[in-house]
């Protein structure tokens, strides 16, 4: 795959990554930084996000310099995907296309923050459903009586 496209900055969430500077931070003034492997990585899925790269092409990118295996690539986005856990940027998926690469997407709500939502109307549901069955029981028992 040819490089034409270059990235000076990418917004994922309330992070920005500066690949020129091998960080992240926001405009609070956080910031970490991202070793260079893992920085390249990343570089590369960004530059052809919603596209589903090549383990090969990933490799020749990342690794030009030096000759390594695919489990290389492997542990080296088990790594990012870790990072970017850990420091709670979820705007970026990585998806693993089985037997030929990855596909990283953006999302402009992160799906952390929807997880919640959706796990409090579903709890709000069940609970309402569990009042009207004790309500209809409790209306039975006293309907025999």
């Amino acid at each position: 795959m040819s490089q034409q496209k270059i990235l000076t900055q990418q917004k994922l969430g309330n992070w920005i990554f500066d690949p020129a500077l091998n960080r992240f931070s926001t405009r609070q003034g956080e910031e970490f930084f991202i070793e260079t492997r893992l920085k390249k990585l990343l570089l590369f899925l960004l530059l052809h996000k919603n596209t589903i790269v090549k383990r090969a092409d990933i490799i020749d990118y990342v690794w030009k310099e030096v000759a390594v295996n695919e489990e290389s690539l492997t542990k080296a986005v088990f790594d990012l995907r870790k990072l970017l856990k850990e420091k709670g940027i979820s705007a970026l998926h990585i998806e693993t296309i089985k037997h030929v690469g990855y596909r990283a997407t953006l999302s402009e709500s992160p799906k952390a923050q929807q997880r919640p939502m959706k796990w409090a109307i579903k709890a709000g549901l069940y609970l309402l459903a569990g009042s009207a069955f004790l309500v209809i029981l409790i209306r039975a028992m006293r309907y025999t009586q």
